[in-house]
């Protein structure tokens, strides 16, 4: 991570991969909703998504140097939202 003259932390030069998959899950009585795996190729970490909250705070923390948080499910952000 680099702290620039403003107090601003940046990711650190360079680039990251990430793969991400996608797929519905059943959960029985005609309903179904998104799940998602993400994965830093560099690393190896991987973390299991149900919301956008959770992909980009592992994709944020990897990018600036810091641990993941644990997962944790928010249904307001959830994949299979239209926000």
């Amino acid at each position: 991570m680099i702290s620039t003259h403003d107090g601003a932390d940046r990711p650190a030069p360079g680039s990251h991969l990430f793969t991400l998959r996608l797929w519905l899950e059943d959960l029985g009585g005609g309903q179904t909703d998104w799940r998602g795996r993400v994965q830093h190729v560099t690393s190896g970490e991987v973390r299991y998504v149900r919301d956008w909250q959770a992909l980009a705070a592992f994709v944020e923390a990897l990018l600036y140097g810091r641990e993941p948080e644990p997962a944790v499910e928010n249904s307001e952000a959830s994949l299979s939202s239209n926000a």
